[in-house]
């Protein structure tokens, strides 16, 4: 908890006060100036605390330190009152409301300490905090088997793909297994089609090559957050920090996008500071929660951490306004931090927000720097943070194009800040390719963790690594060492190395960077079972410990599996990769040459059954 009375110095405050009357919409496009102010008692009730506490303000003008500061704010309320243009949130630039759920309505308010001291008195007031600037943003100095084995209604090849995107689109790679690795990209082809990835972050450029393929999709900015208030702008550009140019690119770029089909919408705040104030994390998100929603169609993506503790008014504020918004159909992927430190909730009693909170999908990195030694990248980057709070792992090193002083550069990202943009554009390409399904957060990270890679974490125990669904791990040149789905879906027979059947159907002496598109019509969809390859425990309010264990009415029961009953960690093979049924009828068409476009036509009647063995999740 804050102690404001030892803060002496004026400065912004957040004021939670009860509202009796209820809920309000805060930012409002419809209403103008005068009707907004009469529309409903509640609205009555929000604009007297305006008006009382400004005229509170003006009474102790010279209780004020920063005179200037005063001067200019003064100057600023009497251009506000002329301009009847734009959203209404009162007539003071001291004071305004941010944020409106149920029967708690937050303030931002420019405050003397006796001012401060004073208006803590009003009977409504329920508590006043410094408005923090302490949450930064994370960042830490990075393709017929396949439609049969992943149900995706048609599969897209990006060749020759970054390394952040060829890891989350097959299995664990094996050198023993598999010759060569494979640097392709396989992903449904709707891409994350007719689905919105809202992004709060820094400034956004949209307009340049990684966005450009504006006509089957919307990307634009909506308005950035400017001292704790949402303003609609198209105009969002930061100059002096390219995180959310990279976030955003990460999760829809063409090139170097996860889901290079979803609209992208910016938020963007911190177009002044590096640091994030409380007021901009709850504004940024009443906007989304307010007007920008689209049910089952929403993916909001945050790259911050706030930390507090659970009995501070923000904590509460802030994760009841997740939970609304999840409510509202939304999927909320949060960033743990890039700091190695330990997050559990229930255990040390801070909370990493967003992430801790139980409607958000929670994100840790792993160690993809190089491929030059493949066993390390299947671990958790020695700078992302675990424990039972992080949900799932996602590829810590990205690569990316931005947009920087005018030009369009290459520009490396490293930090969960970038984990999470792959895991949301991940969510979004399972939403787009199956519509029939409402995905909420406990069923979409189940979807997840049922395809996710699990490995062992020296502090963390089996934590599981995010995978878009393709698990066959093919061989750049053909050969293999093996059988399976680890080893290019190879028949399993007589002899340690076998090549694959090679029918070249074009010829190329350059190795173009194309995108091969393969559809299947399928007679059967695929079913989302409940149950994924471990237990939900995490973040639950009706948890309790027993032992070293939690129990929660979260949990989904695991039907269909088979229940570990060993301690053991078990074989690696047996944890990763998926039976198949030796019966199939299979005919390739596959060009495998370096310096060639790979199609893949395959017609077969196996079926394919995870199995992956399901473990109690256990995050410590």
């Amino acid at each position: 908890m804050v102690d404001v009375s030892k803060t002496d110095n004026d400065r912004y405050y957040l004021i939670y006060v009860n509202n009796t009357f209820g809920e309000i919409k805060i930012y409002d496009y419809s209403t103008n100036r005068k009707s907004k102010r009469q529309e409903s008692k509640s609205t009555e009730f929000v604009f007297s605390v305006v008006d009382d506490i400004h005229n509170l303000i003006i009474e102790n003008k010279d209780t004020y330190k920063d005179q200037e500061k005063f001067k200019e704010l003064e100057h600023n309320t009497q251009l506000k009152k002329r301009n009847g243009e734009g959203i209404y949130t009162g007539d003071s630039s001291f004071i305004y409301p941010i944020s409106s759920i149920d029967h708690t309505v937050v303030f931002n308010a420019y405050l003397s300490k006796s001012v401060m001291k004073k208006v803590k008195k009003y009977a409504n007031v329920l508590n006043i905090e410094p408005n923090l600037r302490t949450a930064k943003f994370q960042s830490y100095y990075n393709t017929k088997d396949i439609l049969e084995e992943t149900h995706w209604n048609n599969v897209t090849v990006r060749e020759d793909a970054d390394f952040h995107l060829s890891l989350i689109s097959q299995g664990t790679y094996e050198k023993n297994l598999v010759n060569k690795y494979d640097n392709n990209y396989y992903y449904p082809s709707s891409a994350g089609e007719g689905i919105d990835i809202i992004i709060i972050d820094t400034g956004f450029h949209f307009n340049y090559n990684e966005f450009s393929n504006t006509d089957e999709r919307t990307v634009m900015c909506v308005g950035s957050v400017f001292d704790d208030n949402f303003n609609p702008t198209d105009e969002c550009t930061c100059s002096f920090s390219t995180h959310g140019d990279k976030v955003a690119d990460v999760a829809g770029g063409l090139k170097h996008g996860v889901a290079s089909k979803a609209n992208i919408y910016g938020i963007a705040h911190s177009t002044r500071y590096i640091d994030i104030s409380d007021g901009d994390a709850i504004a940024a998100l009443q906007q989304v929660y307010d007007n920008m929603i689209r049910e089952n169609k929403t993916v909001i993506s945050i790259s911050y951490a706030i930390v507090r503790r659970s009995n501070d008014s923000f904590y509460n504020h802030y994760t009841a306004l997740l939970d609304k918004v999840a409510k509202k159909g939304a999927i909320i992927v949060g960033s743990s931090e890039s700091s190695n430190v330990h997050i559990d909730s229930e255990d040390d009693g801070y909370y990493f927000l967003p992430c801790s909170s139980k409607s958000v999908i929670c994100v840790g990195g792993i160690e993809n720097e190089s491929k030059s030694d493949m066993t390390t990248v299947y671990t958790r980057s020695k700078h992302s943070s675990y424990g039972r709070d992080v949900d799932i792992y996602a590829p810590f090193w990205v690569n990316t194009e931005i947009v920087k002083n005018g030009k369009v550069v290459g520009e490396e990202g490293r930090g969960c800040s970038f984990a999470t943009p792959i895991v949301s554009g991940i969510v979004a390409t399972i939403m787009s390719d199956h519509e029939h399904i409402a995905f909420n957060k406990t069923s979409m990270l189940e979807f997840l963790l049922n395809n996710a890679i699990p490995f062992t974490d020296k502090k963390n125990g089996i934590s599981y690594m995010v995978n878009n669904g393709k698990h066959i791990v093919y061989s750049e040149d053909g050969i293999y060492n093996g059988c399976g789905v680890n080893a290019g879906n190879q028949p399993c027979s007589q002899g340690s190395s076998t090549k694959m059947n090679i029918k070249t159907t074009t010829k190329s002496t350059t190795k173009p960077k194309t995108t091969t598109t393969t559809s299947s019509k399928k007679t059967t969809k695929s079913k989302i079972t409940s149950s994924p390859q471990k237990t939900l425990s995490k973040k639950t309010t009706t948890s309790s410990k027993v032992g070293n264990k939690k129990k929660t009415t979260t949990s989904s029961k695991i039907v269909n599996k088979k229940k570990t009953t060993s301690s053991k960690i078990v074989n690696k093979k047996e944890t990763t990769s998926s039976k198949i049924n030796n019966k199939k009828t299979t005919s390739r068409k596959i060009k495998i040459n370096n310096n060639k476009k790979t199609t893949y036509k395959v017609s077969s009647n196996k079926k394919i059954t995870n199995k992956t063995n399901t473990k109690n999740a256990k995050k410590s």
